[in-house]
């Protein structure tokens, strides 16, 4: 068939190649269009902070080191295995150079695709075309989401994702028709994310919530384990249990100084964090945060208006945007959300299109809701983006740090070394005596907050990397 959707053997939906591959393309252009949108006035900022030393051409020594140890040769980063991450960022500096505008548009159009497969798995699990794309727009438009394209360095995290995704889809595909070549696939792209960055581990419940489907009920459960279907589940659950000590123990014995899980209570505070980050469009630390928790509880009411198949599928959505929060009990940033975001746009596209598509006024509420959510999320995006001006106090302490600072060890590649060497030296921030937060206290004193008429330096109204308000009365 190619003119319409048909069903599969257990009820799920295979869109017609053609409709898969349009509403794939139009996933991707409308996240490509609004992540253009939100970064537009930062797409040819210099880099930013690690970017000056992790994205850069690294000898055969430095990639080898990888593989038998911590992932940074300058020792400066937190330690983890990660090879892969050294080898993409090696990769995309040779081949794209000193081309910032090049490295984001090529990390924005990861990202899009990204989008579009994760959609077009959503499709195949009943969500509608319209959802998908809606969804894809909150997932680029959210303040947390500029970091992964506009943050060069970041930019391994849209890596991750997309990695992570292709594990999802084979996992669905292996489950459903039993292909040993998908389960091949899981193994590969999930120990490839989880070389790229160990908070991969976050796909695991992912996958479990995938594997039980949009038609899970607890009554079913032992059907689910039976069967045809139970040998592969069973298998394949065998597989990553084999999969996962092997790697662990291996992370271990390279970089046995790397973070772990913690055992402690402060571990609640951080993933609540997380999932503070992950509701508020915004950001968090934007005054209208609280509203959007708010509406995070009132769409998660509205589920029950819902459609069946829509119910399910944004139940299952919500919850692994949660369950993924989890990453927070290492580390708390605002920065690594990126799976439980992309989860959670796609919920609020699935709940916002369902609920207009009931009455005249559930579409004009839900269309003024979408459009409000959307616009101070942007407005948020793009006031935390001016602190990564080359003339903001927030940039040049960045610089400062890499080049005169505490990490002036690092190995910055010298065409870099010779744009900020003569900023920092106009500035008078040269001098071995220089107190960078006092000059940066002086410039807030000036009054000297956003760009200013003469080009001359200014304090950024809101920090790049900015928390949230702690939500348990920490800032992380």
């Amino acid at each position: 068939m190619t003119g319409a959707d048909s069903r599969e053997p257990d009820g799920l939906t295979t869109p017609a190649p053609a409709r898969a591959r349009t509403a794939a393309l139009v996933v991707g252009a409308v996240a490509i269009l609004t992540g253009l949108l939100s970064s537009w006035p930062s797409l040819a900022s210099y880099w930013n902070w690690d970017d000056l030393h992790l994205v850069r051409p690294y000898t055969a020594a430095e990639l080898a080191g990888t593989l038998v140890g911590d992932w940074d040769p300058d020792d400066i980063e937190t330690a983890g295995f990660r090879p892969l991450t050294t080898l993409f960022n090696h990769v995309r500096a040779v081949l794209l150079g000193e081309s910032l505008v090049a490295h984001r548009l090529f990390l924005l159009g990861l990202y899009g695709a990204t989008l579009a497969l994760m959609a077009d798995l959503l499709r195949r699990l009943g969500a509608s075309t319209s959802a998908v794309v809606a969804g894809a727009a909150f997932v680029l438009v959210a303040k947390n989401s500029y970091y992964h394209y506009v943050w060069v360095a970041d930019g391994v995290h849209v890596l991750q994702l997309f990695l992570g995704v292709l594990a999802l889809r084979s996992c669905r595909e292996y489950v459903e028709a039993g292909r040993r070549r998908s389960l091949a696939a899981v193994l590969a792209l999930f120990t490839a994310a989880l070389l790229v960055r160990e908070d991969s581990l976050a796909f695991v419940p992912v996958m479990a919530a995938l594997i039980a489907g949009p038609r899970f009920e607890w009554a079913n459960l032992p059907a689910m384990f039976g069967g045809t279907r139970g040998r592969r589940l069973r298998t394949g659950a065998i597989a990553l249990g084999v999969l996962l000590p092997v790697w662990w123990l291996g992370r271990l014995a390279a970089v046995s100084s790397a973070p772990n899980v913690k055992l402690e209570v402060d571990a609640i505070g951080r993933v609540l964090d997380m999932i503070v980050w992950t509701l508020s469009l915004a950001g968090g630390a934007d005054p209208v945060w609280p509203a959007y928790l708010a509406l995070a509880v009132a769409l998660a009411v509205a589920i029950r208006w819902l459609p069946a198949p829509d119910r399910r599928l944004a139940w299952l959505l919500l919850g692994s945007a949660v369950a993924t929060c989890l990453i927070g009990n290492v580390r708390a940033r605002a920065n690594l959300i990126i799976l439980p975001g992309m989860l959670y746009g796609f919920f609020l596209g699935i709940v916002i299109v369902g609920l207009a598509r009931r009455r005249r006024l559930a579409r004009a509420i839900a269309g003024t809701i979408a459009i409000a959510a959307a616009a101070f999320a942007m407005r948020a995006t793009r006031l935390e983006q001016l602190d990564l001006h080359p003339m903001s106090t927030g940039q040049i302490a960045r610089d400062w740090q890499f080049v005169s600072g505490r990490l002036g060890a690092a190995t910055i590649p010298e065409p870099r070394r010779r744009i900020l060497e003569p900023k920092l030296e106009s500035l008078g921030l040269l001098r071995p005596d220089v107190d960078i937060n006092a000059w940066r206290r002086s410039v807030l004193e000036a009054g000297r907050i956003g760009p200013q008429p003469d080009g001359g330096v200014f304090h950024a109204p809101r920090a790049f990397l900015e928390a949230a308000p702690a939500v348990v009365g920490r800032d992380p």
